[in-house]
């Protein structure tokens, strides 16, 4: 972006003129100016020498795990210790995306004042899920009449993690649950109920609590009367089962629309308080990993791990390994959200959790001559639609 070759023409084209000007009117003048455009290249390339000895460039981002398509601000660095100054720089940045392998370069360009150091603030808006390396690919300056340019190399690079921006959903998510759930043995963090066999906190009386409430102990030691609030035990748990595969060689939207969908439906859990945990495969450990979620801080970290690795290759490992875990068989509905599938797959799914109640969530939509009732096809601008047959009427079952 940074062009000098019209400048040496220039110059040369002058060169030539002083020349033929010093060769017919000699004298002291002629000779002079002839000397000066002659020792003006040396002193303009020692000083971008100079310059480039004296910078050091860097990209500065804060930690902080942002959502897909809302601006990011990153900082680029430059430090110049030199007593000379650049009147114009061009700085190449490369964005890639971790798991596509695509890239983006974004350019920059500014001056570098002596003795002093300039942050340039540049906004980049990830449209992808994931992990973004930004690297600093070089920095492009010239001398003051753009005779020469320079090229600074740099290794700095910062990685930055993209969530899913999650959908509202303006209705309930109906878990089915059976009548041996009646008397669970989980009960909620942040309600209380009446169950006696678990003490949800204690408090101090209030007019209209229940005497055979009150914790007599605590309070025989305390000049305050105390009351015990119980839990509430819990029936209904979901499991929601992330497929992180990119063996169909899929496109980041597809991917991206599963991850929004697993995001939206977790969300969904949190506001209606029913207990959830997320399973999904480690490409780092080969094993399935599941994380309970009871807030949204919680399902940030547990998405930020799961985008931290690297998709599998292949969802058959995912499904042997599901087969096996006891956590997963007790829950009472589970969804498989997936980019990549086949009938083979949704036949083991059904014929392991045959006694559970199991969707699959999918946004494959090449091969929508699948069908069934516990099929849910998922578009990225219409997932709060797609995700309505997820609150038909809720069945209990024996």
């Amino acid at each position: 972006m940074m062009y000098t070759a019209w400048m040496k023409i220039l110059y040369i084209f002058i060169l030539l003129i002083v020349l033929l000007f010093s060769v017919l009117y000699l004298g002291d003048f002629s000779v002079l100016l002839l000397l000066i455009l002659l020792v003006l290249p040396v002193f303009l390339w020692l000083s971008i020498i100079y310059i480039k000895l004296c910078i050091d460039i860097s990209l500065k981002s804060n930690n902080d795990s942002l959502k897909r398509n809302n601006p990011r601000k990153i900082q680029l660095i430059v430090d110049n210790n030199g007593f000379l100054p650049v009147g114009k720089a061009v700085a190449c940045v490369i964005c890639s995306n971790i798991m596509t392998g695509e890239k983006a370069p974004v350019y920059l360009i500014f001056p570098i004042p002596a003795r002093n150091t300039t942050t340039i603030e540049f906004t980049i808006t990830i449209p992808h899920c994931g992990i973004t390396e930004i690297s600093l690919q070089n920095l492009i300056y010239t001398d003051y009449i753009r005779l020469f340019k320079k090229k600074i190399k740099s290794n700095s690079s910062v990685s930055v993690l993209t969530l899913p921006s999650g959908k509202v959903l303006n209705y309930k998510i109906n878990i089915p649950y059976s009548k041996s759930d009646d008397e669970g043995s989980i009960y909620s963090r942040i309600r209380s109920g009446d169950d006696p066999s678990e003490v949800y906190r204690i408090r101090e009386y209030q007019p209209g609590d229940v005497q055979k409430r009150i914790h007599w102990k605590l309070s025989c030691r305390t000049d305050t009367v105390w009351v015990k609030e119980y839990s509430l035990p819990i029936r209904k748990k979901a499991a929601i089962l992330i497929d992180y595969s990119f063996s169909g060689n899929y496109s980041a939207d597809v991917i991206d629309t599963v991850l929004e969908t697993a995001y939206t439906l977790s969300s969904a859990l949190i506001k209606q308080e029913i207990p959830a945990a997320i399973y999904w495969f480690s490409s780092k450990t080969n094993k399935i990993v599941w994380n309970e979620i009871h807030s949204v801080s919680e399902l940030n970290d547990c998405f930020a791990a799961i985008l931290s690795n690297i998709p599998v290759n292949s969802s058959r490992q995912f499904i042997v390994q599901a087969a096996d875990l006891i956590e997963l068989h007790s829950n009472n509905a589970i969804y498989y959200c997936t980019p990549d599938y086949c009938n083979e797959n949704i036949q083991k799914l059904n014929n392991i959790f045959r006694k559970n109640c199991i969707y699959i969530l999918t946004a494959d939509f090449e091969k929508r001559n699948l069908s069934g009732n516990n099929i849910v096809y998922v578009n990225e601008d219409s997932i709060e639609d797609n995700l309505k047959k997820l609150s038909e009427a809720e069945v209990k079952y024996e």
